[in-house]
């Protein structure tokens, strides 16, 4: 259980990381002012976001935590290991534990 539970941890990290990634590199920086109000859907993976948001919310109820304490334990992994070469899968999945 605990082998299956860090490769779910270790997918949805990846899928994040990948999509933030992915997203900040796309395109040039927005300027200030620039964002316009209304009621755009935003895609991940071809899929809406509201989806990703649930898929999210799932696995955090899963693993016992609310998606606000599986996001900042994500972001500190991420923060935590940004200088580190060669970072392993098993690495990450003990930062963010």
């Amino acid at each position: 259980m605990i082998k299956r539970t860090r490769l779910v941890v270790a997918t949805i990290t990846l899928a994040t990381l990948a999509a933030t990634g992915t997203a900040a590199a796309a395109g040039p920086a927005p300027t200030p002012g620039a964002a316009k109000s209304g009621s755009a859907t935003v895609k991940v993976d071809g899929r809406s976001r509201a989806g990703a948001d649930a898929d999210f919310a799932a696995i955090a109820a899963k693993l016992g935590v609310t998606t606000e304490r599986l996001d900042a334990a994500l972001v500190a992994a991420k923060t935590s290991l940004a200088n580190s070469a060669g970072v392993t899968p098993d690495a990450f999945i003990a930062a963010v534990a």
